[in-house]
Parts: C-alpha cells; sequence; structure tokens
C-alpha cells in the first residue's frame, strides 16, 4: 500500500447547512484550506427536528470537539411507543436497542448548523455568507458568485441541498430539478409549560419517549425538542397537487387546515392540534434521478442532499450528508496532486452509492408502510411492530452479522444501518 499523501489542497464548499460546514470541518482538520459559500445572510433558525444516526455520530466525532458539541444540543431518547389513529393508547412500545457502542442524536437542524459552523470555524474554515454562486467553471474549476467574485479551487463539493444550484450548473443540458410529489409535512412545536396541564396530552410528554402515530394516508412522528417544547411532524402523503419545493424550511403552514387533514386522529393527537397556534409546512419532492454525483472533470462533486436527497422518512438524510463529508475528506488523503482529484470523486461515488441508494429505497418502503389503509395489511403491519417489540429484548446483538440486503428492521439490518464505519471503509 502507498504511504498516504500530505499534500494539502483548496477546496471551495458551496453550501452552509449542517452537511456542507461538517465537510468543511472534517477537510479543514485534514490540514486542507477550505471555504464555505452560503447564499444566505446568515445561519438559519428555521428548520425541523432531526436525528443523527449512530453511525454518523461516530464518523463526526473524529472531528475534535464534536462529541461534546453534539452531547450539548442532543435530546435525550430511549423509548419508542406505537400508536394507532384510531386508539387512544399505544398498541406497543419498545426500548432502544443496544445495537452500537454509540447512540444516536435527536436534535433540530437550526441547533445542528451551529455545531456545524463553531467546528468549521475553529478548524480554521472561512464561512462567507451573502454569497449565491451564478456560474461554473468546471476545468479550472472555478465559481463566480453573484456580485461578479471569482474563487478558484482544486476542488468544489456542491453541498447546496436539493436545489442544487450546482447540480444544474455542472449538468446544463439535463433537467435535475426536483420533482415535487403529493406529499406534505407539517411541523409544529408546543411549549411544554402549555401542555402539562392537559391531561389528554400527558402520554406524549414522558421522558425521552418518541411517539409514531399511524393513520390511512398520514402519520405522525412526536418527541421533546431542544428548546422545552413538543414538535410533531404530520405527514400528509395525499395531501394535494404538487407544490413548488422550497428549501428555506420556514413556509408558514395553515394550522386550521393541519387540524383538518388529521382530524380522524385519536384524542390525544386531536387535544395536542388544540394547542398548536402556528405551524411550518414542508413541501416533499424526490431528487432528480442522476447518473453521477460527479461533474465532467471530476473535480465537482456532489454531495448530500445536493446529490441524494431522500423522503424523509428512514431519518437518514442528514446522517448521509455528514457520513459524505467525512468520507471525502478521508478519501482526500490518497490525493498526492490536483491531478488525482477525479479519481478521488470517483471513488468516493463508489463507496458511497450503495448505502445511500438502500435507504432511498427504505425512506419510500417507510411512507407505504405506515400510512396503509385500516385492514389486513395494516393489521399484519401492527402485529409484526408487537412482535418486534417483545423480540428485541431477547436478541443477541453482538452475534448479529450486518446485511444491508436484510428485511428492516431485522436485526441483521439494523446492525448494518447502526454499525457501520465510514472510516473504516475509506480505510
Amino acid at each position: 500500500m502507498p504511504p498516504l499523501s500530505t499534500h494539502k489542497f483548496n477546496v471551495l464548499v458551496v453550501g452552509g447547512g449542517p452537511a456542507g460546514l461538517i465537510a468543511a470541518a472534517a477537510l479543514a482538520h485534514e490540514g486542507h484550506q477550505v471555504t464555505v459559500l452560503e447564499r444566505q445572510p446568515d445561519l438559519r433558525t428555521q428548520g425541523g427536528m432531526l436525528i443523527i444516526q449512530p453511525a454518523a455520530v461516530r464518523a463526526l466525532c473524529h472531528i475534535g470537539g464534536a462529541a461534546e458539541a453534539l452531547g450539548q444540543i442532543a435530546v435525550p431518547g430511549d423509548k419508542f411507543y406505537w400508536w394507532s389513529h384510531g386508539d387512544d393508547r399505544p398498541f406497543a412500545s419498545m426500548a432502544t436497542p443496544p445495537i452500537s457502542e454509540i447512540d444516536r442524536v435527536q436534535t433540530d437542524r437550526p441547533a445542528l448548523q451551529r455545531v456545524g459552523y463553531n467546528l468549521a470555524v475553529d478548524a480554521g474554515v472561512f464561512v462567507l455568507f451573502g454569497r449565491k454562486v451564478v456560474r461554473v467553471d468546471d476545468q479550472k474549476p472555478a465559481v463566480w458568485t453573484e456580485d461578479g467574485e471569482e474563487f478558484q479551487a482544486d476542488m468544489i463539493l456542491g453541498v447546496d441541498g436539493i436545489k442544487s444550484t450546482i447540480r444544474r450548473l455542472i449538468f446544463p443540458d439535463k433537467d435535475v430539478e426536483p420533482i415535487p410529489t403529493r406529499e406534505c409535512i407539517f411541523h409544529a412545536d408546543v411549549s411544554i409549560p402549555s401542555l402539562v396541564t392537559d391531561p389528554l396530552v400527558a402520554d406524549f410528554l414522558k421522558p425521552g419517549a418518541l411517539h409514531a402515530t399511524l393513520g390511512p394516508g398520514k402519520f405522525a412522528i412526536g418527541r421533546q425538542t431542544t428548546h422545552n417544547s413538543f414538535g410533531m411532524l404530520c405527514i400528509d402523503i395525499d395531501h394535494g397537487p404538487p407544490g413548488p419545493v422550497n428549501g428555506a424550511w420556514n413556509t408558514p403552514g395553515d394550522v386550521g387546515l393541519l387540524r383538518e387533514r388529521f382530524s380522524k386522529f385519536n384524542r390525544p393527537f386531536r387535544a395536542f392540534l388544540e394547542h398548536v397556534t402556528e405551524c411550518s409546512k414542508w413541501q416533499i419532492a424526490n431528487a432528480a434521478e442522476l447518473e453521477t454525483w460527479r461533474s465532467p472533470s471530476g473535480r465537482v462533486l456532489l454531495i448530500g442532499d445536493a446529490a441524494h436527497a431522500m423522503v424523509p422518512h428512514a431519518a437518514q438524510g442528514v446522517s448521509q450528508g455528514i457520513e459524505d463529508g467525512i468520507a471525502i475528506a478521508r478519501l482526500l488523503r490518497w490525493a498526492r496532486r490536483p491531478d488525482d482529484i477525479p479519481f478521488i470523486s470517483e471513488s468516493f461515488e463508489t463507496l458511497r452509492r450503495p448505502r445511500v441508494d438502500r435507504f432511498v429505497k427504505q425512506s419510500l418502503e417507510n411512507a407505504a408502510k405506515h400510512s396503509l389503509d385500516d385492514g389486513p395489511e395494516q393489521k399484519a403491519r401492527d402485529e409484526g411492530i408487537r412482535e418486534m417489540s417483545k423480540r428485541r429484548i431477547t436478541v443477541d446483538w453482538k452475534s448479529i452479522q450486518p446485511d444491508k440486503n436484510a428485511n428492516p428492521p431485522s436485526p441483521a439490518f439494523m446492525i448494518w444501518v447502526a454499525g457501520y464505519n465510514v472510516m473504516a471503509e475509506v480505510s
């Protein structure tokens, strides 16, 4: 095996969301000179709940200070409750299984973005806000911002989300715009003090609990948040004709419409919605199918949602973006000169595509499974959840071999999901 390179590159990261900032921090920790261009004027304060899965936490903690920072934004969560839309009590519950030596981190997008920003700046990254990229030269490579300023680099990472400008600019002859669906997600937060006096929602407020309510064409996920509130994601699979995709995470929603769409859910759920005074709305879209994540020269590379945005029903979107950033930073150790970068970007895609594609598939499968109409399939699903909650108690998790092709949520599949080590894969 040849020795690792000590060459340090100039890397430009377009996109200052969580994935972009974490990629920048990882690259800077490897000694590279990194600049981030973010079109927004500052860090965003809007955004929904998210989960950083154990494999992504494992990867992220290779950056100095990340473990401590994640601990400060994490919401405890060790129990999962399953509800039917028609019943006022959960039909199953299960503790988080010991499938990994590392716990997942429940938090929200603004908190994770702040962590990414602090890690990046502490590592010496230059983060420039209010810089909208309007042109790319794939061969230099270089980008130009709206004000005419040019930024050259050895490598450019497009980490600018599902509505990626970089994706459109490097594939000008292809339709790479996201494809809106009929699905919409409402996000509602209610302060804990305003809920504690309502006995109907008492079960939702159990410490460390995450709640999933399943119904025909709809389902919901709720838990406590980092800012002393209870957050609910209300997923409406067949909300209506596809609308525009908004990447800003803060489109105002209609509380009356939210209550109407979920009016047949159980009493605790409806009681929670009565406390909601405002909500946001998120139009769901499928990513355009890309033949490659790399530009023709191989010097511009898409990662995160810019490359492989997925519907959020496997809770893997941000985690895969984190794994991407750590992977590309480590892969650059094998590059001795700028001419090696096309090989590095090709190796990255070869490494990352199979895992990402599996989660894209699982996300779609989960959406369908969690929104079944009442009937035989729904009853079989619920019985399977009950059986799973019992089996997990007796599983010898240390003896299970990971298998990405196993049926989720089998132990073998869960071990593959949580036990994955992107650093080992790169090595």
